[in-house]
């Protein structure tokens, strides 16, 4: 998470990285990751990245910063309002 967003994150064996539309298109193009599908739905902005592949010229400090290069365009996800249990007081 970086400024309230996710930025990147590991699973399994792969990297979820949120690099925008645009750039995943790119990088989709190149081969070096696949796209995002949550639920049937391709997401633009997010794609994985096999960890097995972050040799050579594509090393994780090139993926980290495409992540922090989006990060100021990214939107926040909305915040999930706390269930009325959540919210007792301490009333006695």
């Amino acid at each position: 998470m970086v400024n309230d967003k996710l930025c990147i994150a590991v699973r399994k064996d792969t990297l979820l990285c949120r690099i925008g539309a645009q750039q995943a298109d790119e990088e989709l193009e190149q081969g070096f990751c696949i796209p995002m599908i949550n639920n049937g739905r391709t997401m633009k902005d997010f794609v994985y990245v096999d960890l097995d592949s972050l040799t050579g010229n594509r090393q994780l400090p090139y993926w980290i910063n495409l992540c922090l290069q989006f990060n100021p365009e990214a939107k926040a996800s909305k915040k999930k309002k706390q269930s009325p249990k959540h919210h007792q007081s301490a009333v006695g």
